[in-house]
């Protein structure tokens, strides 16, 4: 083995046991959760250099399998907020088809600061999703949220994005089934619905973690791809 790739391989296994300490912090009652404060913001900090390649090495986890559905609902030309950017992996991918006006926050400093090398981002800023958005209403074009709001035991985030979205724009997210569901994200949106906030345009299951033998054959743990356009 060479000297980089044992650099890299000793890399990724400092990784894994940042990620397995971080995990013991961000679980509760079997579920992980995103607990409030500085405590977050510091364990994603920790995961922030190895993010990139663990999510893809370990997981199998691809920003590719969702830039389809944001190119057939977005066009490059529109602002788009990207909650939850983390290291701006959907930044890279959406740059590839010129979409240019994309903004980003996460909770996490370190992340944000790997999110800013590619220069893909108009704009990022340091955001905690438990609190209001520091946008006017109806700024977006429309939001993506791919990964996040399994992280965020606060569904009313929900009506959050639907308030800085301009009517007709969109809202496409891409959560783990199980904490979809546990947090009450679906029950929340299936109230906006009824209650004619918003419209669902598209609804995809698909297996996100292409690596892990258990999320392949554990249905609640594909996620839940989902396209909402908010109505006027």
């Amino acid at each position: 083995m060479s000297q980089q790739k044992s650099e890299d391989f000793m890399n990724l296994e400092e990784f894994r046991n940042r990620y397995s300490d971080a995990s013991e912090t961000l679980f509760k009652d079997g579920i992980e959760y995103s607990v409030l404060g500085n405590e977050t913001q510091d364990e994603y900090d920790l995961l922030a250099d190895y993010y990139d390649v663990f999510m893809r090495e370990e997981f199998g986890w691809y920003p590719e399998y969702i830039i389809p559905i944001i190119r057939k609902f977005v066009f490059p030309h529109q602002l788009i907020l990207d909650a939850g950017v983390g290291t701006g992996l959907i930044g890279q991918e959406l740059a590839r088809y010129n979409y240019k006006r994309l903004w980003g926050i996460d909770i996490s400093t370190q992340m944000l600061e790997k999110a800013k090398t590619d220069g893909n981002y108009e704009c990022l800023n340091w955001a905690d999703l438990y609190k209001p958005l520091a946008f006017e209403d109806n700024f977006f074009d429309a939001i993506i949220s791919i990964g996040v709001l399994i992280h965020v035991n606060h569904p009313q985030l929900l009506r959050e994005f639907l308030r800085v979205t301009k009517r007709g724009g969109h809202i496409i997210l891409a959560n783990r089934i199980d904490r979809f569901r546990a947090f009450g994200f679906m029950d929340e949106a299936e109230k906006m619905t009824n209650e004619g906030l918003w419209k669902s345009l598209y609804h995809n299951i698909k297996n996100y973690c292409t690596n892990m033998t258990e999320y392949i054959n554990t249905p609640d743990l594909h996620y839940t791809e989902d396209v909402y356009q908010v109505l006027e």
